[in-house]
């Protein structure tokens, strides 16, 4: 997690990546390891499904337009101990954020329109 991430949709300076939060999965049985950006611990969760569904979009997220989604998705570090980070998917006015923990767990999931306070 780069808690001083300013990517600006390219390359953070501070930690060389363009996501400011990167999830590290570890197989426990072969214990092979892999890391993916914070927005794969959201791709295939209901909500988002379910939220991109109720615009007319089908989201289907191991396809080169769910990737493509996930990349427009925007990041935000909220903690750095214990890691947190926040996922926002938007589509027109509408935002779902995600709360993401250090075991890349979904924590909480928010749902609202830009016009709402």
């Amino acid at each position: 997690m780069c808690a001083d991430h300013d990517a600006d949709g390219s390359i953070c300076n501070a930690c060389d990546s363009r996501f400011a939060a990167v999830l590290t999965f570890a197989c426990t049985a072969c214990k092979f390891d892999w890391r993916s950006p914070s927005y794969a611990a959201v791709s295939h969760h209901p909500a988002l499904v379910a939220f991109y569904f109720d615009r007319g979009v089908e989201h289907v997220p191991a396809t080169w337009d769910g990737l493509r989604r996930g990349l427009d998705w925007r990041e935000e570090v909220l903690t750095t101990d214990p890691p947190a980070v926040r996922v926002t998917a938007a589509h027109g006015p509408d935002r779902l954020a995600f709360v993401v923990d250090a075991a890349g767990s979904v924590a909480s999931v928010t749902e609202r329109s830009v016009g709402q306070q």
